[in-house]
């Protein structure tokens, strides 16, 4: 006897709906969740609405309050696993409307370092406009992926014209060379740079902000990426490979600083 498949949900402008594909070009945040919980709400409206009035002269109508709201009414709706973290994005297209959509529940409970350490490849790819996560950045970075993974290779890693690995805002590569953590200055506005800048200067390490090449990254000690899990460590490129101790700090700073500031949370 077959299962009958259960109906995914979403909310439009305020709305729950069945989940419909976006149509429109979409600017967008992934929104850490964890037991109905989300973080850093506003700070994500914030830079959403940075993103959409730069390019398309839009911005998004509604509260911190009010999104959190209905990013409960959507993870009940689908039947969320509250026991770990969801990534909720929460995307603005060039029309002004707003959507809210989980992602599968993680098998992690707050912001941690990823059991996952990837292996990566570096392709050549202008992105547009790479400070702002956008609709176009996720459609090269899939394509990207797929040619590295055809190649046995977990992700791709993009290259501008002069060779320097483009940082995905609501990705940010961190690389880390001794007690130095060295961010792109393309995302230093983004969420997720700035928590991870938080965190390393919670460790005592000193942060900077510069392009790198491939040639840098292959004399890293570590390289890394923040998103709304926490940390994801490279396992290597190519030859070289990469430790993750300092990464491990980063995200445990991650979740200490959160737990600080929610202090009816226990650290």
């Amino acid at each position: 006897m077959h299962q009958a498949k259960r109906d995914k949900y979403m909310i439009l402008n305020g709305e729950l709906t069945l989940w419909q594909p976006a149509t429109e070009p979409f600017v967008y945040q992934d929104i850490h969740t964890l037991g109905l919980q989300s973080r850093y709400t506003q700070r994500h409206i914030d830079f959403l609405n940075i993103a959409g009035n730069n390019l398309f002269g839009k911005k998004l109508n509604a509260s911190a309050e009010t999104i959190e709201h209905q990013i409960r009414e959507l993870l009940k709706a689908n039947r969320a696993l509250l026991n770990y973290t969801i990534g909720v994005r929460l995307s603005l297209d060039s029309d002004g409307n707003y959507r809210l959509e989980d992602y599968e529940a993680t098998i992690y409970s707050g912001y941690v370092l990823r059991l996952l350490r990837p292996t990566a490849l570096c392709i050549a790819s202008d992105v547009p406009w790479p400070a702002f996560p956008t609709s176009a950045l996720l459609q090269t970075k899939q394509l990207a992926d797929a040619i590295a993974q055809q190649r046995d290779i977990h992700e791709a890693l993009l290259t501008d014209s002069q060779g320097r690995i483009t940082s995905d805002a609501t990705k940010p590569l961190i690389l880390i060379r001794e007690y130095t953590a060295i961010f792109s200055p393309t995302t230093q506005h983004s969420v997720e740079s700035k928590l991870a800048v938080e965190a390393c200067r919670h460790i005592n390490l000193e942060c900077k902000f510069d392009h790198f090449t491939i040639d840098d990254a292959m004399q890293a000690d570590e390289l890394l990426y923040v998103n709304y899990q926490g940390i994801t460590a490279f396992s290597k490129i190519g030859r070289h490979a990469y430790m993750d101790i300092i990464a491990a700090n980063i995200a445990n700073a991650m979740e200490e600083l959160f737990k600080m500031s929610n202090r009816n949370i226990p650290i």
